[in-house]
């Protein structure tokens, strides 16, 4: 029993340790760097998490008799899903509601 304990309290240990790792090597390699497609992404990220879940069951049950491989189906799944919010998120940032509820990135007032 103490032994499982020990396991357990370790695996719990290693799992917080990986993720600290993963955060750490984030920051430091890539956080340097602006990309224009993760900026993107950044600013639409609220409007994303609200419209995924649809297109990720939906691909999910399309790809579901697929014949193909399951790297291959999560791709398709991803970049499926990734592209469908997207061009969701921006044609509802174009309607005035939809920018309200989805919170459109605020654009520059005009000045005379």
């Amino acid at each position: 029993m103490v032994i499982q304990i020990a396991a357990d309290l370790g695996f719990v240990a290693a799992c917080a340790t990986g993720c600290f790792f993963l955060i750490a090597a984030s920051l430091r390699f890539t956080a340097a760097r602006r990309s224009a497609r993760l900026e993107t992404l950044s600013s639409n990220a609220y409007g994303l998490y609200l419209v995924h879940y649809t297109f990720v069951v939906w691909l999910q049950y399309a790809l579901l008799t697929a014949a193909l491989f399951a790297v291959v189906k999560a791709a398709v799944g991803v970049g499926g899903t990734l592209v469908s919010n997207l061009i969701v998120v921006l044609a509802a940032q174009r309607v005035p509601f939809g920018a309200l509820l989805i919170g459109a990135p605020r654009r520059a007032a005009a000045t005379t």
